[in-house]
């Protein structure tokens, strides 16, 4: 999916870079100094857009002037074929560029919107109902996913949801996935295993892997390895399943997968989800994947509740549906029930490099399950 992607950006860019050094050219007062010959007015319009972009490259990274820049592209095309289909209509032409004003402004107004959304942490419940006996009259688990942290977050603000956290009463909380990334400093790193320490449940915290927190550059960049990161949850009081199932309380089994990442540098691969089902007749069994992408056999061997991360929520409006219907993922966000198993994506508490979210919102979840 991410080389796909990545192949479409490329192409959009350099393509986007043409057609904005001409569309800058037809504001009114930059049109009135840019001469007439069409490669000197090109020259000028690149020499243009290139510095903004090289400026908000500066500003906030080459991952997120990508983003705006692309954002701005589309509004701007779109501003563009709105503004030539009234022209049509009314047979007039303006003397300012409203196109070009409108498309800055839209823009300026949805990524504000999606920084906020990417910054402001929610809380999202579920509420589920099981005809098996828990052992207990309910079980209040609360879960996170994608914190990368460093990313839209420090230590500090971690602190500050952690605490958030405690105050939902959880009986377990459950970390799914891409608790850290590549550019998340030791620091960072160290103190946000620390602020886990102070988590109050009942029964525990867990922690599986996602594709993120071995993370896919040298451990130099970061400094640190994964063992680094293993051995600061386990001082902390975190539980960390490595394709292994505990028993929690009462006829309640927490199963936690490895990473579908995993089977890529190992060549044993994962366990299947059927074999995390043996033994497990009556019980109440949640899993936790990091990617949602192996719905068929979790339904198939009667899992009760799966929950994932990694989507990030489709991150942007309608990208979620694409990593559905190429099959990278089996959903992008929120509830769906198949067969008799319920299947929760969370969009994530943080966010990789990226500091927008124009389709989601940045959340932690709180899941009741009430037996019989």
């Amino acid at each position: 999916m991410w080389p796909i992607i990545f192949l479409i950006v490329n192409l959009a860019v350099i393509a986007g870079l043409v057609w904005m050094a001409f569309a800058v050219c037809r504001f009114h007062s930059i049109s009135m100094i840019v001469p007439r010959k069409w490669w000197k007015r090109m020259l000028i319009g690149a020499l243009i857009v290139i510095s903004i972009m090289v400026a908000l490259h500066f500003a906030m990274g080459f991952v997120n002037m990508v983003i705006v820049f692309l954002h701005l592209l589309i509004i701007w095309m779109i501003c563009d074929a709105i503004a030539w289909i009234a022209r049509k209509k009314t047979k007039k032409q303006g003397k300012h560029y409203y196109a070009g004003i409108c498309a800055i402004a839209f823009t300026v107004v949805w990524l504000g919107i999606g920084w906020y959304n990417a910054h402001d942490v929610k809380r999202t419940e579920y509420n589920l109902l099981t005809d098996k006996q828990l052992g207990f009259d309910s079980l209040r688990v609360v879960g996170f996913s994608d914190s990368h942290i460093g990313a839209t977050f420090h230590w500090q603000e971690f602190e500050q949801y952690i605490e958030r956290i405690n105050k939902e009463k959880p009986d377990i909380v459950v970390i799914v996935g891409d608790y850290v990334d590549d550019d998340t400093s030791k620091e960072d790193m160290e103190r946000s295993c620390e602020a886990l320490k102070k988590l109050k449940t009942r029964y525990g915290v867990y922690y599986v892997y996602g594709n993120h927190d071995e993370g896919y550059w040298a451990n130099s960049r970061r400094g640190y390895t994964i063992e680094d990161v293993n051995r600061c949850l386990e001082q902390n009081n975190v539980r960390i399943l490595r394709d292994e199932t505990v028993a929690i309380a009462g006829n309640v089994l927490l199963c936690g997968r490895l990473d579908k990442s995993y089977g890529n540098h190992n060549k044993q691969g994962r366990k299947s989800a059927s074999s995390f089902m043996a033994g497990a007749k009556g019980k109440y069994v949640i899993c936790l994947d990091h990617q949602p992408n192996d719905y068929a056999e979790e339904a198939d061997s009667k899992m009760d509740l799966v929950l994932s991360g990694h989507t990030h929520g489709g991150q942007f409006l309608g990208l979620g549906n694409y990593g559905v219907w190429i099959g990278a993922n089996d959903a992008y966000y929120g509830y769906e029930r198949r067969k008799n198993t319920d299947f929760i994506v969370s969009s994530g508490i943080g966010d990789w490099a990226i500091d927008f979210k124009t389709g989601c919102i940045s959340e932690y979840i709180v899941v009741n399950i009430k037996g019989k």
